[in-house]
C-alpha cells in the first residue's frame, strides 16, 4: 500500500486484553508518522531521522523509546510492537528492547479496567486525523509504502475497503516508485541529491542555485568600463533582521593586491569624518572603510598587501583584524565569509574558519547600503583605502532576499532608494 502523506488507515483493533502490530515499510524520508492507538491511553509510533520511536502515556519518558537507524534507507523494514499489563516490546528488524510500562495502581481497579490501559480499540496506519497527528513530535504523515499489516493477529487487507472495521483514506494498493537520484543525477553543477519518495531536492554548491542547482549569481566585475562599485538598498525587513546577526559571504577572483571588497553598514555624516583609525585588532593600517560619523556601524572588507582584512565597527570604536598568511590576489576563485552573532565575529576562507574572536562591542549594526566592489567618497574616511578595486565577485548571503541590487558607476551620486 502507498502513502503519500496525506492517506491514512483507520481501524478498529478492540480487544480486551494487550496489543500487537506488526508490518513492513520502506521510504527514503527520515520521518513520519507510522501508527496510533487510541484508547483511555495512546501509544504514537513515528518515523524520526531514520530511528523507529515510540512515545505513550504508559511511559515515564516524555521522548519515548528509539531502535534502529538509517530505516530509511527504501529498502523494507520490519517493525513489531506488543504492550501488555507491565512491558512494552519495540523491535525494528533484528533488534528489539523492552521497558516496563507505568504500574496500574490500586485506584485503577477492577481488573476489566486495568486491562483497557493496554487495549486500544481504535488504531490509525500510516496518518491520523489532525487532531491526532498534533500529538506526534514529528507532526507529518508517512510518505511511502507498507505492507503486512498484522493487528492483534488480523491481517488488514487493502483489498478489503468494504468491511465495516475499517476506513481508508488515500491510500492506492501497490507500491510504484521510481528512484529519485538515479541516473542521470537530476542536480546539476556537482549538486548533491536526496531522494524524497516521489520528489527529489538537491544541495547546491556554491554559487549555484535553484531546484536543480541549475542557476547561479551572475558575476560581476569592477574596475571595467567604469563600473567602480554596486549598491544594494537594504529594506526594513532586512535592516531588523541583521541588527545584532549577520552571515554575509561571496566569491571573490583578483589579481589586484588592494582594493575593497564590501561595505555593510550605515552611510554617517560627512561633515564629521575625522582621520583617527582606531583600530584595535590586529589589522592597524588606518584604512577603515567606515561612515564619516563616529558612530556609524558597519562590517567591511577589503584587500591589502593581497590578504584579507576585516573592519567592523557596532559602538564608537572600530576594529580591525587581518587574515594573515592567505594570499587572495591569484586569480583563482575565494570565497570570503564574515559572521558576527551578537559579540562572537568569525571569518572563513574557502570554507575554513581562519579567525574567531569575542568582542565587547554589543551595539547594533543599523544599515543603511550595502556596496560591493568599491566605496563611494560619501561613506569612507578621507583617508581612505583605494576604495574601488577591479575585481570579479559572485554574491549570496542571508540578505539577498530582502536586497535590491542598482549598479552605480565612478563618480554618480547614488541615493538610497
Amino acid at each position: 500500500m502507498s502513502f503519500n502523506g496525506f492517506s491514512h488507515i483507520m481501524l478498529n483493533t478492540t480487544r480486551e486484553e494487550g496489543y500487537d502490530i506488526s508490518f513492513r515499510f520502506k521510504t527514503t524520508l527520515p520521518s513520519g508518522l507510522l501508527a496510533i492507538g487510541k484508547g483511555s491511553t495512546y501509544y504514537i509510533l513515528e518515523l524520526v531521522n531514520g530511528r523507529l520511536n515510540l512515545h505513550s502515556s504508559l511511559l515515564n519518558k516524555w521522548e519515548g523509546v528509539f531502535i534502529g537507524s538509517h530505516l530509511n534507507d527504501s529498502q523494507w523494514q520490519k517493525l513489531f510492537v506488543a504492550i501488555n499489563s507491565s512491558h512494552l516490546v519495540l523491535a525494528a528488524n533484528e533488534e528489539q528492547t523492552i521497558y516496563p510500562i507505568n504500574p496500574i495502581t490500586q485506584y485503577e481497579q477492577p481488573t476489566s479496567l486495568s486491562q483497557s490501559q493496554t487495549s486500544f480499540p481504535t488504531t490509525f496506519v500510516g496518518g491520523a486525523v489532525s487532531s491526532l497527528l498534533n500529538l506526534a513530535h514529528y507532526k507529518a504523515a508517512f510518505v511511502g509504502c507498507i505492507e503486512n499489516v498484522v493487528i492483534n493477529g488480523q491481517w488488514v487487507l487493502p483489498e478489503d475497503h468494504s468491511s465495516t472495521d475499517s476506513i481508508y483514506h488515500n491510500v492506492t494498493v501497490g507500491c510504484p516508485r521510481t528512484d529519485q537520484c538515479s541516473n542521470p543525477n537530476p542536480c546539476h553543477n556537482g549538486g548533491r541529491c536526496t531522494d524524497l519518495w516521489r520528489d527529489f531536492s538537491c544541495a547546491c554548491i556554491r554559487p549555484f542555485l535553484g531546484h536543480k542547482c541549475q542557476y547561479n549569481f551572475t558575476a560581476a566585475t569592477f574596475g571595467h568600463e567604469n563600473t567602480s562599485n554596486s549598491l544594494v538598498s537594504v529594506g526594513g525587513v532586512a535592516r531588523r533582521a541583521v541588527r545584532n546577526i549577520v552571515d554575509i559571504s561571496m566569491f571573490i577572483r583578483t589579481r589586484q593586491l588592494r582594493g575593497a571588497i564590501f561595505y555593510l553598514g550605515g552611510v554617517g555624516d560627512r561633515s564629521n569624518s575625522n582621520s583617527g583609525s582606531g583600530n584595535t585588532g590586529s589589522g592597524g593600517g588606518g584604512n577603515t572603510p567606515t561612515g564619516g560619523d563616529e558612530t556609524t556601524s558597519y562590517i567591511a572588507a577589503e584587500m591589502e598587501a593581497g590578504e584579507l582584512y576585516v573592519r567592523l565597527q557596532f559602538n564608537s570604536t572600530p576594529e580591525s583584524y587581518n587574515v594573515g598568511g592567505v594570499k587572495l590576489a591569484d586569480g583563482n576563485n575565494h570565497l570570503i565569509q564574515v559572521v558576527r552573532n551578537v559579540t562572537l565575529v568569525q571569518v572563513k576562507l574557502n570554507g575554513t574558519e581562519y579567525f574567531r574572536k569575542t568582542i565587547s562591542a554589543t551595539g547594533i549594526l543599523d544599515v543603511q547600503v550595502l556596496y560591493l566592489g568599491g566605496i563611494p567618497e560619501s561613506v569612507h574616511h578621507h583617508r581612505s583605502i583605494r576604495s574601488h578595486s577591479r575585481n570579479c565577485f559572485q554574491v549570496g548571503s542571508k540578505l539577498q532576499h530582502e536586497l535590491r541590487r542598482t549598479p552605480n558607476h565612478a563618480r554618480r551620486t547614488v541615493s538610497e532608494p
